[in-house]
């Protein structure tokens, strides 16, 4: 399927909509106070915060906020660096990601720079116009070539294309990767098809490793109160996990595997419904970290 002016047009409408993206406002003003700020040669810990908040608020919880003068130096370093320079530098930040570094470069420079987001990435991958999905400073050279190319050829803006990109995803392709998924669940039994919540569904081990390598590690906290660091990990043998560490004063690690994702007993025989239970489970981290 061809990205072109139709399409955007036709999925770009749906991006209003609360269930879908619904966050034109806050775009609109962040985008404002930046390019007022931005001719003095950087932006406000309180525009900064608001660019967080946009994009991934749980970021937050991972940086040292109350240094700002260390973010605002690298701000004003990527502002003055050479264009192919801006996203490593921002990137090389503490707590500051691919995505957020990309977001941050986007309200700086709206038609330069495109928001390297997880689902307009898995999008594309998806319609053939990217062979990777992940979502690195190697990978964003490519990503951002394929947006601009889009731009020319359509003539939308990047943040146009970025819209119709997401709707697509959200109605259309991860709705196909759900039903594909129960019916892989109902074929193997898998206990997980009788859990209430939505998101247990649609959310697989591979997609849960990505995302926690990604975004680094999660911390949360069980209906009794057990607060957990959630990591993607390596076993020696290279095999993936999902290893949750107990935070003090509690101690030990739970493995999770493929086979034993979402199980409330590990292959190791090992307790682990923590992990899944509460209001701050690593279901409900993941899926705030899915749109990132």
């Amino acid at each position: 399927m061809p990205i072109d002016t139709d399409f955007i047009k036709e999925w770009g409408k749906h991006y209003d909509k609360p269930d879908v993206g619904g966050d034109y406002l806050e775009y609109d003003t962040i985008i404002r106070e930046v390019a007022k700020e931005v001719i003095s040669g950087n932006i406000t810990k309180k525009t900064f915060i608001k660019i967080l908040d946009w994009k991934a608020a749980r970021v937050k919880g991972i940086m040292k906020l109350d240094n700002f003068d260390f973010y605002a130096k690298g701000i004003k370093k990527a502002l003055e660096a050479s264009e192919d320079d801006k996203l490593s530098i921002l990137d090389d930040l503490y707590g500051i990601n691919v995505p957020v570094a990309s977001t941050i470069l986007h309200f700086i420079y709206p038609s330069i720079f495109p928001i390297m987001d997880i689902r307009v990435t898995e999008a594309l991958y998806y319609l053939g116009y990217l062979k990777a999905k992940s979502r690195t400073q190697k990978n964003y050279d490519n990503y951002r070539k394929v947006i601009s190319n889009i731009a020319q050829e359509s003539k939308c803006s990047i943040r146009e294309i970025d819209r119709a990109l997401f709707a697509y995803h959200k109605i259309n392709v991860q709705s196909k990767h759900n039903i594909c998924q129960i019916k892989e669940e109902i074929k193997d039994g898998n206990k997980l098809l009788f859990y209430k919540e939505t998101e247990k569904q649609s959310i697989s081990f591979d997609d849960a490793f990505r995302i926690l390598q990604l975004n680094g590690h999660a911390r949360i906290i069980s209906s009794r109160g057990t607060k957990y660091d959630v990591e993607a990990w390596r076993m020696r043998d290279g095999k993936p996990a999902i290893r949750a560490k107990l935070v003090p004063p509690k101690t030990g690690y739970i493995y999770i595997h493929a086979d034993c994702w979402g199980k409330s007993i590990t292959c190791q025989n090992t307790r682990a419904g923590g992990v899944y239970n509460g209001k701050n489970n690593i279901y409900t981290w993941l899926k705030d970290y899915s749109s990132i």
